[in-house]
């Protein structure tokens, strides 16, 4: 017996369904936090980062987070074409952990002063 590829998605969408919510809520309140709180260091444009730049990657990653969990909480998953969901999720968690990702540089930038690692000042010119 063969599967589908639509059945095989829809089986992928009902067994990770649950897991792709907890880790969307937890890095929603992780990029909230940084938001609503964000290192002084960044706010003060201290080590080359940039607040805007900051807040911009932070919103990004809470967008796709937030709609991760609405495709779940409130049954989009099952009311569009499987494929056409299953595609979108992956997509939007791959820009959430490249905004993770982006978060935790930019917070390590800051946090480190600029006379104790010549490679990381060399590595904040490579940043947008």
């Amino acid at each position: 017996m063969t599967i589908d590829l639509d059945d095989e998605q829809d089986i992928w969408l009902e067994r990770n369904g649950l897991a792709l919510v907890v880790v969307a809520g937890v890095t929603a309140m992780n990029y909230f936090r940084l938001n609503i709180n964000p290192p002084q260091s960044i706010v003060a444009g201290n080590n080359g980062v940039d607040h805007s730049q900051f807040v911009l990657v932070n919103t990004i990653g809470f967008l796709s987070s937030m709609t991760v969990m609405m495709i779940f909480t409130g049954g989009l998953h099952g009311l569009l074409g499987s494929r056409f969901i299953y595609w979108i999720v992956k997509v939007l968690m791959l820009i959430i952990i490249a905004c993770m990702a982006l978060t935790y540089t930019y917070v390590v930038i800051a946090a480190t002063p600029p006379e104790s690692s010549a490679l990381l000042r060399r590595l904040t010119n490579l940043l947008p």
